[in-house]
């Protein structure tokens, strides 16, 4: 099976400049007589794709997700052209295409997989670094967007999520102007933020353009603009997103015990989440990780609660359920 997911303005230096020549490149994936499931909306895109399963055999099939919204809740929902009623555990709405896509490349392998068994693996699944929630108040999100299809993606989803302040950082060979464009959009501030990359493009001369305040520290940004602000969006750059992951996996953002989740912080030796359940300290010495029940967010499931010198949020693939797991053992590395 071949998946081509939409063709965007990306490794233009490699690729081509035009979308169409990209998605000739792109289409060199296609074998003679394997069926190509895509994403793509492009007319121009298109016609290069299918021109390629033609010379090729291969059967095209077109993916698409329908009907995206957000629930009560604010997670997304939607349907597909052979299933209706899927919900993500995101409020991200691009991702309702992502899935769709893998939904139905999965469909071409496993035909006879319960629609029920396809709905809850849609809702397990996860992306770090796609709309992932670092910090929950104030929130912090971070999302890998480093294009213009992908910024205009995540600005799409932030138009009705108020957003105080957007940090933005960027290679040199993307289209940064273009991006910066489109999320001074959907924010009252942007700042540009140096980080060490040998490829990152000369901010000051962006900060200069857009007359944008620039930083050189992320940490001390990041503290400064937590202090006052609701919601902080991290972008531009899968390096700089990197970074920022490892900031809050680290001791340097971590400030007091409390559920990462939830926000409500300790009091008095104990931690009391959302569900309004009061769970006890586990004992410094014992190193041992702490779940509770909560709604699980932001692209992957974690660890919720590390009581040893802190609080550490520590991605854990493949846990994203809202069963809740008490004083689950775990060593710790």
């Amino acid at each position: 099976l071949c998946v081509i997911t939409n063709i965007g303005h990306d490794h233009m230096q490699l690729l081509g400049d035009t979308l169409e020549e990209i998605a000739w490149e792109k289409g060199g994936i296609i074998k003679e007589g394997i069926p190509l499931v895509t994403a793509e909306k492009n007319a121009g895109c298109l016609r290069v794709l299918e021109e390629i399963c033609a010379q090729k055999h291969a059967p095209l099939i077109r993916s698409q997700a329908l009907h995206i919204h957000r629930d009560a809740s604010g997670l997304v929902c939607f349907d597909t052209q052979s299933q209706r009623g899927l919900r993500l555990s995101t409020p991200a709405l691009y991702q309702a295409h992502n899935a769709a896509l893998a939904l139905d490349a999965f469909c071409q392998l496993y035909p006879d997989l319960s629609n029920e068994r396809k709905a809850q693996g849609l809702w397990d699944c996860g992306w770090a670094g796609r709309f992932q929630i670092l910090w929950e108040h104030p929130m912090v999100i971070v999302d890998g967007a480093h294009n213009r299809e992908g910024v205009e993606a995540l600005c799409e989803t932030l138009q009705d999520l108020p957003v105080d302040t957007i940090i933005f950082s960027v290679l040199k060979d993307k289209e940064a102007d273009v991006m910066l464009t489109s999320l001074q959009k959907v924010c009252r501030r942007l700042i540009l933020c140096a980080f060490e990359q040998e490829r990152a493009a000369d901010l000051k001369a962006l900060a200069d353009r857009f007359r944008l305040p620039l930083s050189d520290s992320l940490p001390q940004l990041l503290k400064e603009r937590m202090a006052t602000d609701d919601r902080i969006v991290i972008c531009g750059s899968l390096y700089f997103v990197s970074e920022a992951v490892r900031l809050f996996d680290s001791k340097k953002m971590q400030k007091s015990t409390f559920c990462s989740l939830c926000g409500y912080k300790g009091r008095n030796g104990k931690i009391l989440c959302s569900t309004k359940k009061t769970i006890d300290k586990i004992s410094e010495s014992k190193k041992h990780l702490l779940w509770h029940r909560c709604r699980y967010r932001g692209g992957v499931s974690f660890c919720l609660v590390r009581l040893i010198t802190g609080v550490a949020r520590i991605p854990i693939p493949g846990e994203a359920r809202c069963e809740r797991i008490d004083k689950h053992k775990r060593g710790i590395v």
